[in-house]
């Protein structure tokens, strides 16, 4: 299911950034349900 992209706020943008800081890519994603991607 995709986001409805008219309704995220620049707040919401801004505060995803900061965790995305404060986490780390790996833990960032890993908390939102994404995993590397792989390759066959």
């Amino acid at each position: 299911m995709s986001p409805n992209w008219d309704q995220l706020t620049r707040t919401e943008v801004l505060r995803a950034i900061q965790e995305y800081d404060r986490l780390g890519p790996t833990a960032f994603f890993s908390a939102h349900g994404f995993a590397p991607a792989t390759r066959r």
